[in-house]
């Protein structure tokens, strides 16, 4: 398995994305979160989500959608604890590779995709309100990226008035060699189309390579108050 990370402050004070992934009795776990309500209250739920998750592991469907909710409770308990912090939140996305299969669920507006021979196979649709404009025929799916409303989500871990739910894939997925995910947070995917996506990976050879072709693309393009900007690589 060939995996690279990126997580880059772009043109904001601080960075508020965090990532990490582990790997622990034949199971490789990566998880990406975007803290949200304030700086450091959103560098403190990021980090938060993305050490609970590693420090569960969990290896299916169930134990996945749990740890899911037991970060979104203890971001919870935390806004209580200070109350300063008391709009903390995060986003929230989660792949668990066993062997040759592979689940994978979300929270919010950071992204999975899954990449075959040069197409998405899946790609994660956002707990956003432009998300549901798409849904209901009002824009298009391209459209969302510079949406006016693109930063309000109806879903979010430490997001007290709905049940996260978090969407899972419908069970292990099989992999193939040579598949490809790519975990990203919205900072990076307003920037790289899924067709640039495509484009730089056939110029690419690692996923190092994608990561760094991709980080040009999004840097070519970006203009004004640049997000942070994160993301992993996973070729299988």
């Amino acid at each position: 398995m060939d995996i690279a990370t990126l997580s880059k402050i772009g043109a904001r004070k601080q960075n508020q994305d965090s990532l990490g992934w582990k790997q622990a009795n034949g199971i490789h776990l990566f998880v990406l979160a975007d803290g949200l309500g304030g700086h450091a209250g959103g560098i403190f739920a990021a980090k938060m989500a993305v050490a609970l998750l590693l420090d569960m592991m969990p290896a299916t469907a169930e134990q996945l959608a749990e740890a899911f909710e037991k970060a979104h409770q203890t971001i919870c308990a935390a806004q209580k604890n200070y109350p300063e912090q008391a709009q903390m939140a995060s986003t929230l996305v989660a792949l668990v590779i066993k062997e040759n299969q592979a689940i994978w669920a979300h929270v919010g507006d950071a992204r999975i995709y899954r990449i075959r021979n040069g197409i998405i196979l899946h790609q994660s649709k956002d707990h956003s309100i432009p998300q549901l404009l798409v849904s209901d025929g009002e824009i298009t799916a391209e459209q969302i990226r510079h949406h006016p409303d693109r930063n309000r989500l109806h879903r979010a871990l430490g997001d007290t008035h709905t049940q996260i739910n978090p969407r899972l894939s419908p069970g292990f997925q099989q992999i193939e060699p040579g598949d490809i995910f790519l975990l990203c947070s919205d900072g990076f995917w307003e920037w790289v189309t899924e067709e640039q996506m495509l484009a730089d990976l056939a110029n690419s050879s690692s996923s190092r390579q994608w990561l760094d072709n991709m980080e040009a693309s999004l840097l070519a393009q970006a203009y004004g108050n640049i997000d942070n900007y994160s993301a992993i690589a996973i070729f299988c």
